[in-house]
């Protein structure tokens, strides 16, 4: 598993830069573009690919007998605490609740990342993707952050960060095993209250991972054998 960077400075407090947005509207998936944005609110894909590692390691634990949502609540979760554990004390990040959701704010209160699930378009550069489920709340406070950080003036201090998300969509089937990744700014939900239009999308490097399709359950003992019940019967 790739670690976490190592030279990242440390609580450093800097504003947006004046008419250059750290993080550009538009969708990138040239890696080299990717990590010179990504070094721009001091982040990298080996640390983003790092936390999705921690995530599956969990979700490969999950078996047929689990409950249907069960995985993909255990793959996003498992990476938020992946994330906060790579960027928080070695780093200087802060873990903070966020309307609801976990996330990760920059020293600076710059960014706020959010681990979400994605439907199948996620990571696909000519497809736009949503968010599995509704947000609510938490991507209006995505969303409403996002907008007051980035046209407020360059020497207002604004205590709201922008809002990010690293999206995940799993295709976990006899094909192939892989999550596709992509770091991402919304911009607008839409009526079902789904994430659906991005302002910023920065396509990350699909995740292999290898698992036993046909295992039914994980470490279970068989179960023991079973007795023969005698049977008392009534004397004629």
């Amino acid at each position: 598993m790739v670690g976490a960077r190592k030279d990242l400075p440390m609580h450093t407090i800097r504003p947006l830069p004046s008419g250059q947005p750290i993080l550009p509207r538009g969708r990138f998936n040239d890696l080299a573009g990717v990590e010179e944005i990504l070094t721009g609110i001091d982040l990298s894909a080996s640390v983003l690919e790092a936390a999705v590692r921690i995530g599956l390691r969990d979700y490969m634990e999950c078996t047929s007998h689990d409950p249907d949502h069960l995985p993909s609540v255990i793959l996003s979760g498992k990476t938020a605490r992946g994330l906060s554990d790579l960027l928080v004390d070695p780093h200087g990040w802060r873990h903070r609740s966020y309307k609801g959701q976990t996330a990760v704010v920059h020293p600076s209160g710059l960014v706020a990342v959010v681990v979400s699930m994605g439907d199948a378009k996620t990571g696909l550069f000519t497809e736009t993707p949503s968010t599995s489920v509704a947000k609510g709340v938490t991507a209006e406070a995505l969303i409403q952050d996002t907008q007051r950080r980035l046209f407020a003036s360059p020497n207002e201090i604004i205590g709201t960060p922008i809002g990010c998300l690293l999206l995940l969509h799993v295709f976990d089937n006899a094909r192939e095993q892989v999550v596709n990744v992509e770091f991402s700014v919304p911009e607008r939900m839409d009526e079902d209250g789904k994430i659906s239009d991005w302002r910023t999308r920065l396509i990350l490097p699909r995740i292999p991972f290898g698992r036993n399709l046909n295992q039914q359950l994980v470490n279970t003992p068989a179960p023991a054998p079973q007795q023969p019940v005698e049977v008392q019967r009534k004397p004629a």
